[in-house]
Formats: C-alpha cells, structure tokens, sequence
C-alpha cells in the first residue's frame, strides 16, 4: 500500500536529519502544517498559527533547495483548501474575519500615507 511513498522516500535524497529523506522530512512538516493551520482555523486562537508556520521553517531548513519549495507550494494550497472550505463552511465568521482585515489595512494605509506626507512635504515623485 506504501509502495509509492517507499520508491518515492528512496529517490528524494537526503535531507540534514540522520536517517530521513527529504520527502520524510517534507511530508512530517507538511502534516504538522496541516494539522495546526486547521486548529487555528477552526479555534479562535493564535498559537497555532505560529506553530503551524514554525513547522514548514524548520521543514524548509532541513531539506534541499528543490524539497523546500516543494513543501512551501504544498503549504500553500493547503492553506488556499481550507480557507475555501472555511468560507463554505462558516461564511458569517469568514465575513466577520474579512471585515477586522480590512479595517485593520485601512488604519495601516491611513498611518503609511500620513508618513510619508510627513517626510517628503509634500514632494511628488516624478
């Protein structure tokens, strides 16, 4: 039934961790991603975001270059999966979530163009 991941382990290369391939080193921080960006997702606490994004930097540092932009795309659709699937799933929180995001951008776009009115004195750039 693990055939696929065995030929798959076996022609992935050594990562930096004794005795692990790239590809065990990879899916290991990928599940730990998953499993942590899905507790975050579904609980309104911070940490295991965090935790979640700890995984694919050490995952990245212990793998080759190719493995590491590998887990990161792999990262990345995973996260796209369940926001999607959050925004089916619990759409009023989801709008909820949107509508803090903006308002916080907006606050920093106010801050950011307020600073740098303040620093060039009203100099355009050509």
């Amino acid at each position: 039934m693990l055939d696929w991941y065995a030929r798959m382990s076996a022609n992935s290369g050594p990562a930096f961790v004794p005795a692990w391939t790239n590809a065990d080193v990879v899916v290991t921080a990928l599940v730990v991603f998953t499993v942590f960006y899905l507790a975050a997702t579904m609980f309104t606490v911070h940490w295991p975001t965090d935790v979640a994004f700890l995984s694919l930097v050490a995952g990245g540092a212990l793998v080759t270059w190719p493995a590491m932009v590998a887990l990161s795309l792999a990262a990345v659709v995973v996260a796209m999966v369940v926001s999607i699937a959050h925004s089916i799933v619990a759409p009023r929180r989801s709008a909820r979530i949107a509508a803090e995001a903006d308002a916080i951008a907006k606050l920093a776009v106010a801050d950011f163009t307020r600073d740098m009115g303040g620093r060039d004195r009203g100099q355009r750039p050509p």
